[in-house]
This record gives C-alpha cells, structure tokens and sequence, in this order.
C-alpha cells in the first residue's frame, strides 16, 4: 500500500489544503488530526504526510533515522542557518555534533548558567510595579540577552545587541508572511521583506564576523559557549572555518533564544489566566532561600512549561524525508515524501492526555510521565537529532519563568490574546498584553 491508500482532507484542485493553512493554521490542523495516525495533505506541487502516532514517530526518529533526512521542505531556512547543525546531513552533521558537544555537557550547563539568573534578575527588577507589558516583545529581548552573554560573553557591545535583536526581529518576521509558507520567492527578487531580510542578515553576519575576529586575536578563546566551540574544535585537530562558524553562531542565536521565548510567552500568558496556578508555582519558588539557580530543579515551575509546551510547542513540526522507500504503519512511503511529525498535533491527542485542549499543568504527575510513550511528548524532537541544547533552554525557561512568579502577579489585559503563527518557530502575530502587579 502507497500513499493513494492514505486518508485526509482533500482540499480543493491545485492549492490543495494550502487556503486552508493560510486562514486559520490551527483549524488546519484540527483537521489533519482528525484522520488517524498517517494523513495525506494536499498541497501544491506534493503531499504532505503527517505522522502522528508515538510509535511511527520513534521509527523515524530514532529506530530507522538513518533511513530519513531533513529534506527539501527544511530548505527554505537554509538562507538563515547555511551548513549549521540544525541543517546539516550525513558525515557533516556527525562531525559537527562532534565538535560541539563538549560545550553543552552537564558541566559546562551549569557553568554557562550561572549568568542567567543575574541577568533575569536584573530585568524583572528594572520593571515598573505595575504596568501593561508586551510579554513576547520582554521574552524574546531577556532570552537573546541570555544567548548573547551565554554565546559572547561580555565581547558584543551593547550597540551590537540591539542590531542583532532589529535583525532577529526581521528575520522572524520574513518566515512568518502567509506567502513565504506555501510560495516562497526567490530572494534575488525585490520585495519589501526579501529586502529588510537581506539587510538584517547583514547587519546579523557583521556583528557575528567582528566578534569572530575578535576572539580568533585573543590569546585566550574565553570561556563562553564561543570559546569552547573554539576551543573543541582546536583540540579535536579539526579547526572550524569562518563559514562554517558563521552558519553556527547563527543557527545557536537564533534556536537558542526564540523558542525558549515562545515557551515563556506562552506560559506567562496562561498563567495570567490561572490565578490558582499561580499561586501554587508561586509557593514552590517563595520556598527556596536565595536567586534561583540552574541547580533547583522546580517540578512545579516545569510543569508549567511542560504543559505550555505541550499546548504549544515552539517548534510546531519537524520536517523528515524518507532516502529511500520505507514501510511506516503498514504503507510503503516512496522516497523523498515529504513527512511532518507535527508534536502540535500529537500532544493534544485524547488517547494520551485527558481533557487534551485545557491548560492543566498539575496533570504532569511522575504517573502520567511514566505512562507516556515517549513521543506522545515531544517538543524538542527526539533520536540523535535532539536539540544539543535542551538542558541549558530548559535551565533558562525555569529560572525566568521562577523569577517572575516570585516577583509579580499576572493578569490577562482586557481585549490582548495570544494568536500564534508559524514562523521558523511559532510566532505571535500582535502584542501579547498581560499587566504584571509587584508583589510587596
């Protein structure tokens, strides 16, 4: 059986279910889920495949991974993240996981973090008592200072931060036109955002080429996460090249604050409308003497960003390819099928989670953790392909999120909501509005 044997909506001729995605993304994807556990979309010019149960998503991931690849669909961020290990294959994704991973061990996390609790610290506090903030516009500011610092160290001056914040913020926003999803352009042609993304990548490649110089001069590469991909590479006996470092540095930028700004932006505005929620986490981080540190481990605070995440996962999809012909629950998927394993979509799955589209953090027992296969959760991917940094995005989210709790109370601003949009993660599409009141 092939892919003629799939079930799913059928759209209309040509555009297939791309109006559908365009209108209302989420209803899209209400509608996929609908149709079991493999579904065949329409769209122009292929059929997206979604996978959507546990075991067909480990088999991909991790049983048969050799087997599939990002592919073709992953290709329109390529202008953004070039050879880096979010987009690279084969033989030159293994070598630069190599590379990097003496940087993200357990040791090396603990020490990086250490700086993410005076800096989170240092912003909560320069907050007004009471007041009406854009808590997406705050979030994705905290956590790009936290990449900087974590990735840089002290070498970019302020100047720098704020061109590369103007730039992240274009580059997100290009990713995020209806237009750019279903019929991207070619960059050479010029429209007004193929331009404002071309200028903030340069403005982005030139901060990044002066720091890059900068350390490459000092006879010590420093001890941030640059320093140590320096400094692995180095002792590996397989220096890293400029391109390839700027594609890094790039990549781990980006990844390394927007979802982890998504997660919070969405955790903070659901605890605005949960009161008793807060209240609860509030108990857990008023019981710890002290800033909070990558060392407390807050079931209660994780749980909130567990159930955020599993609402709405940063990273909605994950794009696969199979290399060759391979069976997955029972029909032959030819290669070069394009294959989204949507965790949007399986985490709000009834058969795993009661009550699946209600905010419920207190659900995340060791019970229901134990029960879970281990892709009905799955918001940083999984296999060898997981994202390298996990603990340290997690060890940031907790402290922020516990700062924040412990200092203020939140509450939803009349008429703000949180409509999200696709983007290189999710995205919201207008200020986020919830009024933070200081505890006294």
């Amino acid at each position: 059986m092939g892919l003629e044997t799939l079930t799913g909506p059928k759209g209309v001729p040509v555009l297939g279910m791309a109006l559908e995605f365009n209108k209302d993304p989420f209803a899209y994807a209400a509608e996929v889920g609908r149709h079991g556990n493999i579904v065949a979309v329409p769209f122009p010019g292929m059929t997206l495949v979604y996978v959507l149960d546990p075991a067909l998503v480990e088999q991909v991931l991790v049983r048969e991974s050799k087997r599939f690849h990002k592919g073709a669909f992953m290709s329109r961020v390529d202008i953004v993240f070039g050879d880096g290990i979010l987009l690279a294959e084969g033989d030159a994704w293994k070598k630069q996981r190599r590379r990097m991973a003496p940087a993200f061990t357990h040791q090396a996390v603990r020490e990086m973090a250490a700086s993410i609790g005076p800096l989170a610290v240092d912003a909560l506090d320069s907050w007004e008592a009471d007041g009406v903030r854009d808590v997406h516009a705050d979030m994705a500011g905290l956590t790009l200072d936290v990449a900087l610092h974590t990735l840089f160290g002290t070498a970019a001056t302020p100047v720098d931060m704020d061109q590369v914040r103007a730039a992240f913020h274009d580059i997100s926003a290009h990713f995020a036109r209806a237009a750019e999803m279903v019929l991207p352009l070619p960059l050479w042609v010029p429209t007004p955002s193929n331009i404002r993304f071309k200028r903030a990548r340069a403005v982005l490649d030139g901060v990044v080429s002066k720091v890059l110089a900068e350390r490459r001069g000092a006879d010590d590469p420093g001890h941030d996460l640059l320093g140590r991909l320096l400094r692995a590479a180095d002792d590996a006996g397989d220096p890293i090249t400029e391109a390839q470092l700027q594609d890094e540095v790039r990549t781990l930028l980006l990844a390394g604050h927007e979802t982890t700004a998504v997660a919070l932006t969405v955790a903070i505005w659901e605890l605005a409308g949960h009161p008793e929620v807060q209240a609860w986490a509030r108990e857990e981080v008023d019981a710890i003497d002290g800033p909070l540190t990558v060392h407390h481990t807050l079931p209660r605070i994780t749980a909130v960003l567990d159930e955020s995440m599993r609402l709405m996962p940063p990273a909605p999809v994950f794009p696969r390819e199979p290399k060759e012909d391979v069976q997955l629950g029972g029909h032959t998927i030819p290669a070069g099928t394009t294959l989204i394993l949507a965790p949007f979509i399986t985490q709000r799955r009834a058969r795993w989670f009661d009550d699946p589209h209600t905010w419920r953090p207190e659900r995340w027992t060791d019970a229901l953790r134990d029960s879970l296969p281990r892709f009905a959760y799955f918001p940083f991917g999984g296999g060898p392909r997981t994202c390298i940094g996990i603990h340290l995005a997690m060890a940031e989210a907790r402290i922020v999120l516990g700062e924040l709790v412990r200092r203020f109370s939140l509450a939803r601003e009349d008429g703000a909501s949180l409509d999200l949009i696709p983007s290189i993660t999710m995205r919201p599409t207008a200020p986020v509005g919830v009024r933070f009141t200081r505890h006294t």
